[in-house]
């Protein structure tokens, strides 16, 4: 009785089966593409029982084993490769070619001479003499249509770039100032190509440090900041680098804090600084990056404390800055 069921399966039917572990692989999508590769010679089965040709696909990490067991031939083939560096939209279309690959070298196998002798003692091929004559068809069709060896390996996709936006959580450490201090602190930022190789980077920033006066204590320094960069970006692979020019403003607070016997007060005021800034963004894994950033500038409104009466400046926001920031971006794909 099942050989008369084989005899009725005039082409190959192929089964896949791709396992829980590729769960970023799209079944249906492989499957779509493997019934283009395979062409009207062959058809796709819907289960094991239905199948002459069994494909099973598993994964670990971005690494794909295909395996492929063909009742046609009596042949079991395997094959492992990488899709790292293949983009998310393109991986179901070269695991359905490597499957293809897989079946036409077993059924380009039908058209060779065999040993009687040998074929006496092996198992016998399953699906009828139609359905192996279908198959190497299918292997011939696929051999004219071939291009170049390493098509699996090379695909013709667009080059992996710099992602467009980036999101970041900073630290920073600025060195500036009358007399000159450093000053801690933290922000947020944003980036976004406009049109490449244009980007704007966006930030707000809040830092504090402190002045020692001497004998009249000492006076806290805390700026918040709003950024913007027009930068030209430069990219190498998923990494790139932006430089740029702009401004940062925002409002400085002096506070006075005087020791005994003294008087003290807090000084609020706007601030301004022109500056030009280079950023690198490193890809790390997945969507996360490290963020190092350079800064120098120059602050056009400064901020200043002053002694009474004599006018002698204490501290102030003024003058020459840099900035070194160190931090985790998030860029989505």
């Amino acid at each position: 009785m099942a050989r008369a069921q084989d005899g009725a399966v005039e082409h190959p039917r192929v089964a896949i089966a791709i396992d829980p572990s590729c769960a970023e692989l799209d079944a249906e999508l492989v499957a779509h593409v493997l019934q283009i590769e395979l062409g009207a010679d062959a058809e796709l089965a819907r289960s094991d029982v239905e199948a002459t040709s069994r494909a099973r696909v598993s994964c670990e990490g971005t690494s794909v084993a295909v395996d492929v067991d063909d009742g046609l031939t009596r042949k079991r083939l395997q094959r492992t490769f990488d899709l790292a560096s293949a983009p998310p939209a393109v991986r179901a279309r070269l695991v359905a070619l490597a499957i293809a690959e897989l079946l036409g070298a077993a059924w380009v196998e039908l058209g060779m001479r065999h040993d009687a002798e040998l074929d006496a003692v092996r198992p016998a091929p399953e699906g009828s003499e139609e359905a192996r004559a279908a198959a190497l068809d299918a292997a011939r069709d696929r051999l004219v249509e071939e291009t170049a060896p390493g098509d699996l390996e090379a695909p013709t996709t667009e080059p992996i770039g710099a992602r467009p936006l980036g999101i970041h959580v900073l630290g920073a450490l600025r060195v500036s100032g009358e007399p000159l201090h450093v000053a801690g602190g933290a922000g947020l930022g944003l980036d976004v190509e406009l049109y490449a190789p244009l980007a704007i980077v966006l930030d707000a920033r809040a830092e504090h440090g402190r002045v020692e006066a001497g004998a009249l204590g000492s006076v806290g320094v805390t700026t918040a900041w709003l950024g913007a960069l027009l930068a030209l970006r430069l990219p190498f692979g998923l990494d790139h680098a932006d430089f740029g020019v702009g401004a940062r403003g925002g409002v400085a607070i002096l506070e006075g804090r005087a020791s005994s016997g003294a008087s003290a007060d807090t000084i609020v005021g706007g601030t301004l600084a022109v500056i030009s800034a280079a950023h690198l963004s490193l890809h790390v894994v997945g969507s996360a990056y490290l963020h190092v950033g350079v800064e120098l500038g120059w602050i056009a409104v400064p901020v200043r404390g002053t002694l009474a009466p004599t006018g002698e400046t204490i501290a102030g926001i003024a003058g020459a800055l840099g900035v070194l920031t160190l931090g985790v971006e998030i860029r989505p794909e």
